[in-house]
């Protein structure tokens, strides 16, 4: 359903409010803090950094993260939100002021902002504070003691839409647009997220067991250890996928570059990147614990091994036709050479 504008200023008033636009989830589909800890995945420094500046807050986290990242992140690649974009160009070509204000680091906000033409100023996290909820509003609010009008998508949006007299939302979930309506604000709907669905699979999928059927058939085959070959099975499929997903998510740019797989859920992020570290962490985390109990000695390393490859290989179009041939080979290798197990 679609609610109407804010009915507290008239039409003409609310087309010449300042429109102030949020970045994280909203004029992108994604968020810059996890765009900037997927990379560093691949950038050891920078993950480094990022951990060490934990005790001095998030916004000191997302400014030593994107010192090391923003420079290079292609931000003309970024899933954006195409009906917000055109939302704000047709509000800028009215008349109104436009502003992208956002939590994410002032250097990543100004890169967004350039690329994207649609704003008169941009204003981000600086180090120091994190421009998020009631420090967003007040900003705001200092701003523009006027009144403004305010695009979000998330429960860290309810601050500034309370201080604003025109509230328009974007990719908020259903929950959330429920509590607006729960307090009685009138607000816009601009777009709608997508539910995730049953694309789950593509990242659990069938080529995840493949490859694990392969790793372990010549070892059975050898070694008849028809048992132990099986309960390894999850194992090495487990740690393939979870690979796989981090492999994906350090290399972003390159995939989104690529016609071929920048569709896929987690490149376009149909299934946000926080999620999808807890989803590899928890399918390594599992997988390491089966291969740990398995009475296959060296079972624990193949699954490094495969899981490594599937990183390596994840999500071009070569992984789809070499990676099980090189995962079956490289485990097989290290299985019958210096395994006696399976």
């Amino acid at each position: 359903m679609q609610t109407e504008p804010n009915n507290t200023a008239d039409p003409e008033q609310a087309a010449a409010l300042p429109l102030c636009v949020d970045l994280d989830g909203t004029l992108t589909k994604s968020d810059m803090f996890w765009e900037c800890a997927a990379r560093s995945l691949a950038r050891p420094a920078a993950l480094i950094a990022g951990i060490l500046a934990l005790p001095k807050g998030r916004a000191r986290v997302k400014a030593e993260l994107s010192k090391r990242i923003a420079p290079t992140l292609a931000v003309d690649l970024l899933p954006y939100d195409q009906a917000v974009w055109d939302y704000v160009a047709r509000r800028r070509t009215n008349g109104a002021p436009v502003e992208l204000v956002s939590g994410a680091d002032q250097a990543l906000v100004d890169r967004v902002a350039a690329h994207t033409g649609l704003f008169d100023a941009a204003i981000g996290s600086d180090g120091i504070r994190n421009l998020t909820g009631n420090n967003k509003a007040a900003a705001l609010a200092e701003r523009h003691p006027g009144g403004y009008a305010y695009i979000g998508n998330s429960s860290a949006d309810l601050a500034p839409w309370a201080g604003a007299q025109e509230v328009l939302v974007a990719n908020a979930s259903a929950r959330l647009r429920q509590v607006l309506q729960d307090q009685a604000t009138p607000f816009h709907e601009i777009s709608r997220r997508v539910p995730f669905g049953n694309r789950w699979r593509a990242l659990t999928g069938a080529r995840y067991w493949l490859f694990a059927v392969l790793v372990t058939l010549p070892a059975l085959l050898g070694q008849g250890a028809l048992a132990t070959a099986v309960a390894a099975l999850p194992a090495l499929a487990l740690m393939a996928s979870g690979g796989a997903i981090l492999g994906t998510l350090a290399r972003l740019d390159t995939l989104r570059a690529d016609p071929v797989t920048r569709d896929g859920p987690l490149v376009s992020t149909q299934l946000s990147i926080p999620k999808a570290i807890v989803l590899a962490g928890g399918q390594l985390a599992v997988g390491a614990g089966l291969a740990a109990v398995v009475p296959a000695p060296h079972l624990l390393g193949g699954g490094l091994v495969v899981a490594i490859v599937a990183a390596l290989l994840a999500g071009t179009a070569r992984a789809a036709r070499v990676q099980t041939g090189i995962l079956a080979v490289a485990l097989s290798v290290l299985i019958l050479g210096i395994g006696s197990g399976l």
